[in-house]
């Protein structure tokens, strides 16, 4: 990853992952670069995380959208800065 991306998200739970990563892309017009560590070349899920990478410019939006909603809702993902 380059030097100018930041994970802004991080969790256990794909589905959620492509919820905010959607919600990041759609509502804000943010690129999204996911890192998928539960996919395994075998074809069985891994423990492991997805995490989602912004661009440094994008971050403070990102995060901002990201916490909104996790305080909308209830919600077992958390946010890494």
């Amino acid at each position: 990853m380059e030097q100018d991306w930041m994970m802004v998200y991080n969790t256990a739970d794909r589905q959620q992952a492509w919820i905010v990563r959607s919600a990041l892309e759609e509502q804000a017009d943010i690129r999204v670069v996911a890192v998928d560590k539960t996919s395994s070349p075998y074809g069985f899920a891994l423990p492991g995380e997805v995490e989602l990478y912004v661009h440094t410019s994008q971050a403070e939006k990102a995060i901002e959208l990201i916490y909104a909603m996790e305080t909308a809702g209830d919600s077992d993902s958390r946010t890494e800065f």
